[in-house]
């Protein structure tokens, strides 16, 4: 192991309400801290920290291997105060570091006081975004050029921020990637008895899905008019609030539509994992409808879906290349319902295709521990070479 970091993790969200961007910033922190390094997640408190930590960790399926820290946020004001107060808040935290450590952010909002921090205090400190997409406002150019180094999730942000002068030697690729715990899973548990788990024995063929579900998603459009076209096979739909599943179902028994099944919200992100192994193709098919920067897009899910040896559809983006490509998924032309349909197919139909199984040899060998360990070294190559960070004792 190289240098010990102390290493802070900023999120914008309070991850007692479980998020898929709670979900990477925890894997984050674990892999880092995995790397030996001294991890802090700090984020928000609606009203006050939880009394029970560990359950919280065993939440996520995450090992208890970092620290978390609450700063106030309090609910009742709008979302544009509520981040100017958690800016506020993390002002206070950054004039008063005292020792050398990374910072690592998501929302570059919340690296700004850091950022200026670095600049004013003799304590050494590595501002680092953490870009999930790159908007092209001046604010974020300001902090990707500003900051000694740029994590992103896909090379599609790498080459939109070389587009914009940020070069390329001080950025690291980290995916999104999972626990080897969440490998050892999708190989130790047999599809009959995921199945048997969130009673989908003697289903038929399924077709599954996991993520969010609203009203006006064009992705969840697609789904349902695959699942039309598709009646010999389940479509089985993760996520969604109780108003919107009572209104889908609604619809859905309207139109006579008996092959598509809506789980709600689950009880535990871990839940996901046995709906994943459990089908028999995995899909994701987001939309530039739902997502601005669709290109920039790497969900959680798809190195989750890797993990499960099941066939994986996807829509054909350039942040998907990084993982996914025609030798271990099919991957379709995006917001074109009959590529999807024939997709769907063709996955069904292909038995014996080594895809699946390429695909988990390849997640495999990219895990939250492996990539964190890699970051770690990137951020201590990067602090030396600018001689601003000391590593912690």
């Amino acid at each position: 192991m190289g240098a010990r970091l102390a290493i802070q993790v900023l999120s914008q969200l309070d991850p007692t309400t479980a998020r898929t961007n709670s979900i990477a910033d925890l894997r984050l922190c674990m892999g880092l801290a995995a790397g030996g390094h001294e991890v802090e997640l700090i984020v928000p408190a609606a009203s006050t920290a939880p009394d029970d930590a560990d359950g919280l960790f065993e939440l996520y399926g995450i090992d208890r291997s970092f620290d978390i820290r609450y700063v106030a946020s309090p609910p009742e004001v709008g979302e544009r105060e509520r981040m100017a107060r958690l800016v506020r808040q993390h002002a206070k935290l950054a004039l008063a570091q005292r020792r050398s450590r990374v910072v690592i952010s998501r929302d570059v909002r919340l690296l700004v006081p850091y950022l200026g921090a670095s600049r004013l205090s003799s304590h050494r400190l590595l501002a680092v975004p953490w870009l999930h997409e790159f908007q092209d406002r001046a604010l974020d150019r300001w902090v990707c050029r500003s900051a000694p180094c740029v994590l992103a999730t896909n090379s599609a942000i790498v080459r939109s921020l070389a587009s914009h002068g940020v070069e390329t030697a001080k950025t690291f690729v980290t995916g999104n990637p999972v626990p080897r715990a969440r490998v050892a899973f999708g190989r130790s548990c047999s599809k009959q008895e995921a199945r048997a788990h969130v009673a989908l024995d003697g289903r038929g063929l399924i077709v599954a899905y996991t993520g969010k579900l609203y009203i006006g998603m064009r992705e969840l459009e697609y789904l349902l008019e695959a699942a039309r076209r598709l009646p010999e096979h389940l479509f089985v739909l993760t996520g969604g609030q109780p108003p919107v599943i009572t209104r889908l179902e609604g619809e859905l028994a309207a139109d006579g539509v008996k092959n598509v099944h809506l789980t709600g919200l689950l009880n535990s992100p871990e839940d996901i994992r046995f709906y994943q192994q459990a089908a028999d193709v995995l899909v994701s098919y987001y939309s530039v409808d739902d997502h601005s920067h669709a290109h920039h897009n790497l969900p959680n899910k798809l190195a989750e879906y890797m993990t499960t040896g099941n066939p994986i559809v996807v829509a054909d983006f350039p942040a998907v290349r990084d993982l996914l490509n025609d030798r271990n998924s099919i991957l379709v032309p995006p917001d074109d319902p009959d590529r999807l349909v024939e997709g769907l197919g063709a996955a069904m139909s292909e038995g014996g295709s080594d895809r699946p199984m390429r695909a988990r040899e390849e997640i495999a060998i990219q895990t939250s521990e492996a990539v964190g360990d890699r970051i770690g070294s990137f951020l201590a190559r990067r602090g030396k070479a600018r001689r601003r960070l000391v590593p912690s004792s």
